[in-house]
This record gives structure tokens, C-alpha cells and sequence, in this order.
């Protein structure tokens, strides 16, 4: 299982702006690492396949993870 540090805050994109990233930046994002991202991905972590690739929407991801850990914990 996956933990989160409550205090934990993932600071917000420009307004309007699509940032996407790999495994490593949400690993930086969020302070977990690599295994622990592809665990949250099959938990639904949105992201998606480009061949072997594996590409995040930065912004979903921040949504998501505020949704499921509570507003303000991320």
C-alpha cells in the first residue's frame, strides 16, 4: 500500500497549461518513487500508453491524488 505524507503539497500548473511528464516527474511530484507510481496506476492513476511509454497529464494527476487523499493533504 501506498502512503502519502499528509503535509505533502503539490504545487499548482499555470493556469490553462497541459504539462505532461513520465513516471519520473510524478515520482518527484509526489516524493514516492518509481514502483510506487506504477502501483498508484493500477489503482487508477490516470496516465496514458504510447507504445512502451508511459506519459501523465500532470494536472489530472494532482486531481487525482487531492481527490483520493483529500483536499489540501497533497
Amino acid at each position: 500500500m501506498v502512503r502519502m505524507e499528509e503535509s505533502m503539497i503539490i504545487p499548482e500548473a499555470p493556469t490553462g497549461a497541459f504539462k505532461f511528464g513520465g513516471k519520473d516527474d510524478v515520482a518527484e511530484m509526489t516524493g514516492l518513487c518509481r514502483r510506487s507510481v506504477s502501483n498508484l496506476m493500477k489503482r487508477g492513476l490516470p496516465h496514458i500508453k504510447i507504445g512502451r511509454n508511459v506519459r501523465f497529464d500532470l494536472g489530472l494527476v494532482r486531481e487525482w491524488l487531492n481527490r483520493r487523499c483529500g483536499k489540501g493533504s497533497l
